[in-house]
């Protein structure tokens, strides 16, 4: 269970499109009911810490902390890696108290309202003073740093950074590599200029690199940052010198493969390339196939009815496509919510009345055409000309003036 929140991309991010690997290989098996044990000593909201949790004084914290491990360890019953079993304890503890100290002090209702500004008002032109304004009735109380740097400590001291039949069998530990290796950098990647935006994708690479001890642990990290900064930078230059920094590496042939496969997508959807065609059903059940649509610019919007920074962009993709009806380009949302969701799509659609054609991918984010764009994150935006051949594989999104720019240039 990875109850700490990380940078979004998605976030979301990924967020949004950036979890840990589901390969067999990995498990979490040394002792599954932590929560169960846990919720016994500080109070739980649906597996996470609730707000009064995040409330409670830090010596207090952590004296249930320090309790529940005690109890955990006595109920165990993996007595074969009773070893692995109390550091699986530890680093979820660890894991705790790291969520603990993001969160300490924070107004639930504050937390809710911000919640809801962001789920319903982030097309909202006074998006950014209400989010301030709501930030303010946030933080109702706050760490000293004594405190501060005691339970910084507790999360990071003593720790191995190369333990495999851990890695391999505790998430938590996964978790707190994870985050460990997001700390390192965490004042870098906001320091940024827009142009330079990009760079954050590599830090982690960097971190792993100058801080992971040679082995299993390193070599999965590199190739998982490896994978997902291929599908998110843009700049050619940097993710051929990704690609080959990679293949100098002695990894096992199953992660060159996928990173192989995930470079021929990148060379294979550079701006002149064929764009990959596909076949899906719009919200009222006719079949939309692409290569129909030959012979005027298609602006294809990737996103989900999940992801608030995709429902952000709705107003201005309604704008854009009233403004440039007359002229020859076809809007065309893209939907990657699960085939479980499908009603629920359909009735967003038709509910909030969004204009365009409106499809769904068979597979969401194991849809042909998505992977072969390697979309690791939304919202995606793509770009195809009259030909069929893709002009942005990275679009700007409806938001950026940028894009009117490029409309106008190319629908004189």
């Amino acid at each position: 269970m990875k109850i700490y929140l990380t940078c979004s991309i998605l976030i979301l991010s990924v967020v949004q499109g950036f979890a840990q690997s589901s390969d067999t290989k990995f498990q979490d098996d040394l002792f599954p009911d932590k929560s169960a044990v846990l919720s016994k000593f500080v109070p739980l909201n649906n597996g996470e810490l609730s707000h009064a949790a995040c409330l409670m004084e830090p010596k207090t914290f952590i004296y249930q902390i320090n309790q529940f491990k005690i109890k955990a360890n006595g109920e165990s019953k993996n007595k074969k890696n009773q070893s692995l079993v109390k550091k699986d304890i530890d680093y979820f503890a660890r894991n705790i108290v790291e969520y603990y100290v993001s969160h300490y002090g924070r107004d639930s209702l504050a937390m809710a309202r911000i919640q809801q500004i962001n789920a319903e008002q982030q097309s909202d032109p006074n998006y950014g003073s209400l989010i301030k304004e709501a930030s303010k009735k946030l933080q109702v109380k706050t760490l000293d740093s004594a405190d501060k740097k005691f339970l910084n400590k507790y999360v990071s001291d003593v720790s191995d950074l190369n333990n495999t039949e851990l890695y391999k069998h505790s998430a938590a530990y996964r978790d707190w590599i994870d985050t460990y290796i997001y700390n390192i950098n965490i004042d870098r990647q906001f320091r940024y200029s827009p142009s330079e935006y990009e760079n954050r994708y590599l830090l982690p690479l960097e971190a792993v690199r100058n801080n992971i001890p040679a082995g299993f642990i390193k070599n999965h990290l590199t190739y998982q940052h490896t994978l997902y900064a291929l599908k998110m930078v843009t700049n050619p230059q940097k993710t051929d010198s990704l690609y080959a920094g990679f293949l100098k590496r002695k990894e096992n042939k199953e992660y060159k493969a996928e990173i192989n496969q995930v470079y021929r997508n990148l060379i294979s959807s550079r701006p002149s390339s064929p764009a990959p065609g596909f076949s899906y059903y719009d919200v009222d059940g006719k079949l939309i196939r692409l290569s129909d649509l030959r012979g005027k610019y298609i602006y294809i919007d990737i996103w989900a009815t999940w992801c608030m920074p995709c429902i952000a962009e709705i107003p201005f993709l309604s704008k854009l496509e009233s403004d440039y009806s007359a002229k020859n380009i076809i809007f065309l949302s893209l939907s990657v919510d699960r085939s479980s969701d499908k009603s629920k799509w359909a009735s967003y659609v038709k509910n909030n009345k969004l204009k365009g054609l409106q499809v769904m991918a068979d597979k969401d984010f194991d849809s042909d055409f998505i992977r072969k764009f390697n979309v690791a994150s939304i919202p995606r935006f793509i770009l195809i000309d009259p030909e069929g051949k893709i002009v942005f594989a990275n679009a700007a999104r409806p938001s950026d003036p940028e894009l009117r720019n490029h409309f106008d240039h190319l629908l004189k």
